[in-house]
């Protein structure tokens, strides 16, 4: 049975507004909740167990807003920071990663630990 999921986007700056809304079924969603560990680096999660073409959604939020936690697809890949809540759409969205994100790799400079909560929507 198909899960829904519903997203709602509204940016609005010196008069311009630009809003989005869609709703999207998936076969299966995870979520995860995990601390990245003080000063980590590329402290792997894994995210989904198949291909990204099978992934719909990539939804990252963590307890920081500074730039002390970044993620990466892959080792040696480019680290994104994770300074507000990111929003991969469709698997166009998620290719953007330039990987097959089963896992994600975290690194922080942080002193303490730092709580991330990731949702992933998937259709087998």
């Amino acid at each position: 049975m198909p899960i829904d999921l519903s997203l709602s986007v509204t940016a609005t700056s010196a008069g311009q507004t630009i809003s989005s809304s869609v709703n999207l079924q998936a076969g299966a969603i995870e979520w995860l909740s995990f601390d990245v560990a003080p000063s980590a680096s590329d402290q792997q999660v894994m995210v989904q167990p198949g291909p990204a073409a099978a992934m719909i959604l990539l939804a990252l939020q963590c307890d920081s807003g500074d730039a002390s936690i970044s993620y990466k697809p892959a080792p040696g890949a480019a680290a994104v920071i994770l300074n507000g809540a990111h929003i991969y759409n469709g698997p166009h969205m998620i290719a953007l990663l330039g990987a097959n994100p089963t896992s994600l790799y975290f690194s922080s400079s942080n002193a303490n630990a730092i709580n991330v909560r990731i949702l992933v929507g998937r259709n087998p």
